[in-house]
């Protein structure tokens, strides 16, 4: 999962993976708006200097579902 190989590049633990999981299966419909949504992900915790274990907002989730609709 896109998830896991987030956490592994920044050696970070995504403490809600599991709620992110579910709203990006629930909320898109193919495997490449999937891939867009870790992408943005991954870009959010890059550029907020995330380096220890993180609580991912679903507000942030939900912006970047939004964004590919």
């Amino acid at each position: 999962m896109q998830l896991r190989a987030i956490e592994m590049a920044y050696s970070i633990e995504i403490q809600n993976k599991e709620d992110i999981a579910q709203l990006i299966a629930t909320g898109v419909n193919d495997k490449m708006q999937v891939l867009t949504i870790c992408t943005s992900i991954n870009s959010w915790i890059a550029s907020n200097n995330i380096s220890d274990d993180v609580m991912i907002p679903l507000t942030v989730v939900f912006k970047f579902i939004e964004s590919i609709k």
